[in-house]
């Protein structure tokens, strides 16, 4: 009993030494002021400066620290390992000189005297970005493209003129992708003033681009009109207890159990279904939901599809074959980061959730049937994985 009362003392004292506030302090106690950074190279880069330099042999220094201002008047501060002899000075929004302070701490955060010196930075990245933004209209909207070589974390912005003449806010895209094909929809056909410019992390801003767009017009075509119109050729055994095929039209983007997922025995690539859409109708675009949102780690996954074709016709073969069909458009679904498969960004994921959209050509016939054929998955899987489809466009009158 005495042994356990003298363990039960010892844990306590040690809570309660647990529970005193801690007191920072450095790391040694070193009275002596750093030795003088020395700068060696100076190259300058789209928007900063990389600066190579040579430090004291002193056992006590910790670090190298960057100080200056920026074209806002805000003081910043970048450090730099001691185990490396460079740093990288970014975020200035302008090709003005810059003064540069750059110091030496020791373990006791003791900086030594400056070394002085200046950079001129290049063009800023965004500026870059925004050389290569061309904007055109769509259906629905309008569509931008633009290279963002560097792939930094950028934000795109899309304002409108209102009635009362003020700029509003429409959209925005935060996108790091090195290239981006990115349409704004919801817009009616109406001739509208827009604006568009970049910002970085550091706040600074792009010029601006502004043109009037008239939008194209279409509508979503009518779901409820749908259904399976099954061929010889075609495929539309459904794996274990998922959904038949006609989950890809019912409108639901968010339930797992929703998804459209073929059986893997007896599945081959290519292969291919047909839709009955109940009416003729022009195609403007196509958008396609890989996953639910309740999964999106599914997306560029499993047997998605990344290489696709969609097919019309209005007179179908009965025996399966492809004659009497004409090839409306081919689609290449594309990672924006790019990365291999089983990577995805955060970007990644919020694009195939959003749906990736295909235009058609604009001088696409009117069709009442279509066909979806799926030529090769993201992993090469035989089956095909499918949320959504919707199709946008015209319906005819008959």
């Amino acid at each position: 009993m005495k042994r356990i009362t003298t363990y039960i003392a010892i844990a306590v004292i040690m809570v309660l030494a647990a529970c005193q506030e801690m007191i920072h302090s450095p790391l040694e106690e070193v009275s002596s002021t750093p030795g003088q950074p020395t700068v060696t190279k100076i190259e300058n880069i789209n928007g900063g400066a990389k600066v190579t330099y040579s430090i004291p042999n002193d056992p006590s220094i910790l670090y190298v620290v960057a100080v200056y201002n920026t074209g806002k008047g805000e003081e910043r501060e970048i450090k730099s390992s001691v185990y490396k002899n460079y740093i990288e000075l970014e975020g200035f929004g302008d090709t003005n000189p810059y003064q540069i302070k750059l110091y030496s701490v020791n373990k006791a955060e003791v900086r030594s005297s400056p070394a002085e010196f200046t950079i001129n930075p290049l063009n800023p990245p965004i500026d870059e970005v925004f050389k290569t933004l061309v904007v055109n209209r769509d259906f629905g909207g309008l569509n931008a493209k633009f290279s963002n070589e560097k792939e930094k974390g950028i934000v795109f912005y899309t304002l409108y003129k209102d009635e009362e003449g003020n700029w509003v806010q429409y959209d925005r895209l935060f996108t790091s992708a090195k290239f981006r094909d990115y349409s704004v929809r919801g817009l009616l056909p109406n001739p509208t003033d827009f604006a568009f410019f970049f910002r970085d992390e550091w706040g600074n801003h792009s010029d601006t681009l502004k043109t009037n767009i008239t939008p194209l017009y279409e509508e979503m075509l009518e779901k409820k009109l749908w259904k399976a119109y099954p061929l010889p050729s075609d495929t539309y055994t459904v794996q274990g207890s998922w959904g038949p095929i006609s989950n890809i039209w019912d409108g639901d983007y968010v339930r797992l159990s929703k998804l459209y997922y073929q059986a893997t025995a007896g599945a081959s690539m290519p292969n291919w279904f047909t839709i009955d859409l109940g009416k003729k109708s022009k195609f403007s675009r196509m958008v396609v939901f890989q996953v639910p949102t309740e999964r999106p780690t599914y997306a560029y996954n499993y047997g998605t599809p990344r290489t696709y074709e969609v097919w019309g016709s209005n007179n179908p073969n009965p025996d399966g074959s492809f004659d009497g069909w004409t090839l409306l458009i081919h689609c290449e679904s594309i990672k924006p980061s790019g990365s291999p498969v089983g990577e995805r960004t955060p970007e990644d994921s919020a694009y195939a959730l959003a749906g990736e959209n295909y235009n058609f050509p604009p001088e696409t016939e009117a069709y009442r049937y279509i066909r979806f054929k799926t030529i090769r998955s993201w992993t090469g899987a035989q089956n095909l994985m499918l949320t959504q489809l919707d199709l946008y466009g015209q319906p005819m009158d008959q």
